[in-house]
């Protein structure tokens, strides 16, 4: 039949990340420490979670072992300094994240219906236009993807770079292609919406 899906899942998969600072009560020795967090920066690297990996490997620089790390010779350490090496020697700022900008309550009103609209949509429409560069951004991609579609402009491509960067050839470098693609991607993401 032409007209079927895919069918029912009968199997999946879910990664669960411990939080950091749980992971790192594990131990009070700072090698065990070390250890924990290049296994579940690895890890998190292999589900394409980049973010949270960077964020391990900066809690590593803060440990006060820099002379036994030197031993490791696996090559998933190796993968690891490098990784960390460039991405905290270019001193590069990860994007804010919803958690970070808001609080809980803030997050909690978006929520909440209005005694003045009475719709929580009404209520959703004026939480962000509190917040003014939330308001703005959401207006510019708007009009950025309203004007691609319409109007096509080749030119657009042009600013993609279709090239791996440094940091995405690392995970080239140690067979980590699709890890690199997801990078490449989300980097050239935000090529086209880049203001001008």
């Amino acid at each position: 039949m032409g007209f079927r899906g895919q069918g029912f899942h009968l199997h999946s998969e879910a990664l669960f990340l411990r939080d950091i600072t749980e992971v790192e009560k594990f131990s009070g020795d700072e090698y065990r420490k070390f250890i924990n967090l290049s296994k579940l920066a690895f890890i998190s690297i292999q589900f394409c979670q980049i973010e949270y990996a960077l964020e391990c490997l900066k809690r590593i620089d803060k440990l006060n072992i820099k002379d036994k790390i030197e031993d490791f010779s696996e090559t998933y350490f190796e993968f690891l300094k490098e990784v960390r090496e460039y991405f905290f020697k270019e001193e590069y700022k990860l994007p804010v994240t919803f958690n970070e900008k808001f609080s809980y309550l803030d997050s909690q009103n978006r929520f909440k219906v209005n005694s003045d609209n009475k719709s929580l949509k009404g209520n959703i429409i004026q939480f962000i236009k509190k917040k003014k560069y939330l308001y703005n951004n959401i207006k510019k991609i708007y009009k950025n993807i309203k004007f691609y579609i319409e109007v096509l402009d080749p030119k657009f491509i042009f600013n993609l770079n279709l090239s791996y960067n440094n940091f995405e050839k690392i995970f080239l470098k140690y067979g980590l292609v699709y890890q690199a693609q997801v990078l490449k991607k989300n980097r050239n993401k935000k090529m086209i919406f880049k203001e001008k």
